[in-house]
């Protein structure tokens, strides 16, 4: 089971650079979403955006992001990939 601070942890700490964490990330905070005990299982919530800007602004705080600071809606997308 994924924890949200696992979560923040990684995007924090990862290399970011290959794509493959970004991946990682995703899948993790997939598998988050779909664990019945977190209540996130729908995109269109505010605890789900919430939660999501939280990693957005810790992995914006990463030298290797490979998203640019305005790009919050192409990260959106990606990680709700297979959630939608």
């Amino acid at each position: 089971m994924v924890k949200f601070e696992d979560i923040l942890d990684f995007a924090e700490g990862a290399d970011f650079e290959d794509g493959a964490n970004v991946k990682k990330l995703r899948l993790m905070w997939t598998e988050f979403c779909n664990d019945d005990s977190n209540g996130i299982r729908d995109v269109d919530t505010y605890e789900y955006d919430s939660r999501l800007m939280q990693i957005w602004e810790t992995m914006c705080d990463n030298v290797t992001c490979p998203f640019s600071s305005l790009d919050f809606g192409r990260f959106d997308n990606m990680m709700a990939k297979f959630l939608v």
